[in-house]
């Protein structure tokens, strides 16, 4: 199995132009295709081998593996102008906000020093709530109805 490390070494490779995305297209199928068999073993979570085909069905289209390599390019490189500059301008994000994250992922531990996701959210947004949610990476499909519960509750203030 792939470790997490080495696919995130291969996202940041490519991001930053290092890697090929060739490389890192193989590393993302490579990661997808071993959640797929972690959640069969183990009967836990809600993707069966169709769901990861589609997901890996992605990375074949290299338009699309170039849109996710510019994505993390972005993050990596004009986002922070831009953030820098939006936080030197006092710019806030007004509107209530929901921020939902994996329990356990890099979030929690990342940002823990921060106060963790929601604290660095609410340098931005004073108003944003959420919380880590069970299900990993994709807890959206591994743990659909607390996520609808939660989203729902949201959208009802």
């Amino acid at each position: 199995m792939l470790e997490r490390r080495s696919f995130l070494g291969a996202l940041a490779g490519a991001s930053l132009g290092v890697l090929s995305e060739g490389t890192f297209t193989e590393f993302a199928r490579a990661q997808h295709r071993a959640q797929a068999g972690a959640n069969l073993a183990d009967r836990h979570g809600s993707f069966g081998r169709e769901i990861i085909e589609e997901y890996v069905s992605t990375y074949r289209d290299p338009a699309r593996v170039h849109g996710v390599c510019e994505e993390y390019r972005a993050a990596a490189t004009i986002d922070v102008e831009h953030d820098r500059a939006d936080k030197e301008a006092s710019k806030r994000i007004e509107c209530p906000m929901l921020h939902l994250w994996a329990e356990g992922g890099p979030l929690d531990i990342f940002y823990a020093k921060e106060g963790g996701p929601l604290g660095i959210w609410r340098q931005w947004a004073p108003r944003a709530q959420g919380q880590a949610m069970k299900g990993g990476h994709f807890f959206p499909e591994e743990n659909p109805d607390d996520t609808g519960v939660l989203v729902k509750q949201f959208l009802s203030i």
